[in-house]
């Protein structure tokens, strides 16, 4: 029950950067309301970038909707980290050497 919410949500996605040509996270924020229905806070599309081994901590301004549309609507702050997938660069060493 606050304006200024610190959500500390983890989420794992699954990227093959050979494989997948989106580069961006789509990100919405939502209220919970125990009465009537959530609403939408805001939302915003994160660039993917690729840093392997490092975390890089970025800010965005969320987009509002509706009639708060084209306005500030709040700030996320993700920390991202993108580690390869051992297996799939094993497989990849395997290709190299045929």
């Amino acid at each position: 029950n606050t304006l200024t919410g610190t959500f500390n949500e983890e989420f794992t996605f699954f990227f093959d950067p050979e494989k997948t040509d989106q580069r961006t996270i789509n990100v919405e924020v939502w209220d919970h309301d125990t009465f009537g229905k959530n609403d939408i806070i805001g939302r915003v599309s994160v660039p993917f970038i690729i840093n392997v081994g490092s975390e890089i901590e970025l800010k965005f301004d969320l987009e509002g909707e509706g009639k708060n549309a084209y306005q500030k609507a709040g700030e996320l702050t993700l920390t991202i980290l993108y580690t390869p997938d051992p297996e799939v660069k094993k497989q990849r060493r395997k290709k190299a050497k045929l």
